[in-house]
């Protein structure tokens, strides 16, 4: 095992330590938790380890670390994916953490931090790069294996070249020439990938106009005129009856005058009988 992982600079000690701790950091701003609690946990019960391994603290990211500061589970980058290495191995008699709960949401999320999904939408003016969704080498507009890329909308039957920029991961550049909203389709050679853009949200911004600049603006305008009616409140304007009876009385007084003509027709009965 570790002649496998020195090949990727991996190093963890042979020294098995049976000290019992406990995982208790979990670093919830590194991108691996996104999504996966609302809010840190308070009073959490974490996993228990009883012998562990000790692995290096200088590569790669530290998921899970033991009350000593020792990483437990570790993400480490290697090519075009990741490499996740936990300090004990997961039988019962080495640590808890199968058994806990904390398990199968790091499983499900290894699995989806190993896709690189897109967002669910972009905005038409965005400025920003958009990841692409496959790994892929690019230069500007030139693609390897010289493979084109386009955005077509579906609608008005156009389509777009983007800009391509290559770094950690390649990024597509519109630069404002996405215009419509709506669903469209990013080809890279022969595969087709579905991607939405929306409008930005500015309506949530109003923007209010003086008098003066509503004068200015409808100056030339023969179909709009723009008057100042004060407004008056008072007795004149606004009646307001607050002498209602409450609907509550009304049924007490009905349930009264029901009670009053029960006793009426029985005594009435009565002197018939």
């Amino acid at each position: 095992m570790n002649s496998l992982l020195s090949k990727i600079n991996i190093t963890i000690s042979d020294a098995l330590d049976e000290q019992s701790l406990r995982v208790e950091n979990i670093s919830f701003s590194l991108p691996f938790f996104k999504g996966m609690f609302t809010s840190p946990p308070r009073n959490y019960d974490y996993p228990l380890v009883n012998k562990y391994y000790h692995l290096s603290r200088s590569i790669g990211n530290n998921l899970l670390s033991l009350t000593n500061g020792e990483p437990f589970l570790k993400q480490i980058n290697y090519g075009k994916g990741n490499i996740y290495i936990v300090a004990s191995p997961l039988q019962r008699e080495f640590t808890s953490l199968v058994q806990h709960q904390l398990f199968v949401p790091i499983l499900l999320q290894m699995a989806f931090s190993s896709t690189q999904a897109m967002d669910l939408y972009y905005f038409t003016n965005q400025s920003a790069g958009i990841p692409l969704p496959i790994n892929i080498k690019a230069n500007g507009d030139v693609l390897e294996n010289n493979k084109s890329i386009n955005l077509i909308d579906p609608i008005n039957n156009t389509s777009y070249i983007p800009y391509i920029t290559q770094g950690e991961r390649a990024m597509i550049f519109f630069n404002n020439a996405i215009q419509r909203a709506g669903n469209y389709n990013l080809t890279i050679g022969d595969e087709k990938i579905p991607i939405a853009f929306n409008y930005p949200r500015n309506e949530s911004r109003p923007i209010y106009w003086t008098q003066n600049e509503l004068d200015s603006l409808t100056r030339n305008s023969t179909n709009i005129t723009i008057g100042n009616y004060p407004i008056t409140y008072g007795g004149s304007s606004i009646a307001v009856n607050s002498r209602k009876l409450p609907i509550w009385i009304i049924f007490i007084i009905f349930t009264i005058a029901l009670l009053i003509a029960e006793i009426i027709l029985l005594r009435l009965w009565k002197n018939r009988i």
